[in-house]
Order: C-alpha cells, then sequence, then structure tokens
C-alpha cells in the first residue's frame, strides 16, 4: 500500500509541475548589435527584459523611493 501511495503521489506530483501551460506575451521593443555580441529589449507580460549572449535581466526603475520592475510603454 505504501509503495501505491509514492507512486500516486509521485505522478500527480509530475503531472501538476508539468501540466501548466506557459504562454506570454513576447515583443520585441529594440535590437542592437555591438562588436561583443547583441543586446535585445523584449517586453514580456507588460515588463521589460533585457536579453544577451549569456543572460537575461529584468529592468527596474525607482519609483517613490521603491525600485520597482519596469513596465513597458
Amino acid at each position: 500500500m505504501k509503495n501505491i501511495l509514492k507512486y500516486l503521489t509521485v505522478i500527480i506530483s509530475l503531472s501538476l509541475m508539468f501540466g501548466g501551460e506557459g504562454n506570454a506575451k513576447v515583443r520585441e521593443l529594440s535590437y542592437e548589435q555591438l562588436n561583443w555580441g547583441r543586446i535585445i529589449t523584449v517586453c514580456v507580460d507588460g515588463y521589460k527584459f533585457i536579453y544577451t549572449k549569456n543572460s537575461t535581466v529584468q529592468m527596474f526603475e525607482e519609483k517613490n523611493g521603491k525600485s520597482v520592475p519596469s513596465k513597458c510603454n
């Protein structure tokens, strides 16, 4: 009985982890080619991100003394 419960727990956990949908609205804001690579600024679900060859960084701005994610226009 314990093996069946473990088996069911694993199946339910995996189905919950991988069963979600990955839908996001993505649009390119700017593209810049440099000597060392490229920088792409994109809008993902209303927030700005910068993609380079090795990293992805979310842009932040200061509002009322607090750091908040930068929204797309």
